[in-house]
């Protein structure tokens, strides 16, 4: 779902964390157009804030549901 997706940690093809969903937009029927994701250092350093269109994604979600890969 939608609301899944906030939160949720997000990995390259290379399977190396990239970052967490932060926000999700939607486009005017309400469909997600595209991720924001908040990648870079824990504490600040390097941080940096992606757009990522939904259609580059490729969806692959963990057992414990919070890892999409």
């Amino acid at each position: 779902t939608v609301e899944g997706l906030t939160g949720a940690t997000l990995y390259d093809a290379n399977d190396t964390r990239v970052g967490e969903i932060s926000e999700l937009l939607l486009d005017d029927t309400g469909h997600v157009q595209s991720i924001i994701v908040e990648a870079g250092e824990f504490l600040g350093v390097s941080r940096r804030t992606l757009a990522i269109e939904i259609n580059n994604l490729v969806f692959l979600r963990s057992d414990s549901g919070n890892e999409l890969r």
